[in-house]
């Protein structure tokens, strides 16, 4: 894992484990998502927050071509 933000309190009042989601899409509708991509974030008992080592991606099919402007931008290709 890898440190955050090594001053943060321990007793916050927030989750230990934040799931931080980002979003590819093949064009600015809510239904041209191409790629759903995800990183925890986990808070240790001193109150460091860390990169949980297990992430993940995962490719979504917008049913739509993608175009060679947005493949040039995310490098996801049809």
């Amino acid at each position: 894992m890898t440190d955050i933000d090594a001053a943060s309190p321990a007793d916050t009042g927030l989750p230990s484990r934040i799931r931080v989601i980002d979003l590819e899409t093949a064009g600015p509708g809510p239904q041209d998502v191409c790629e759903i991509g995800w990183q925890d974030v986990v808070r240790t008992a001193s109150g460091v927050w860390r990169l949980d080592e297990v992430r993940g991606a995962r490719f979504v099919d917008p049913g739509r071509p993608i175009s060679p402007d947005t493949m040039a931008i995310h490098h996801i290709q049809d």
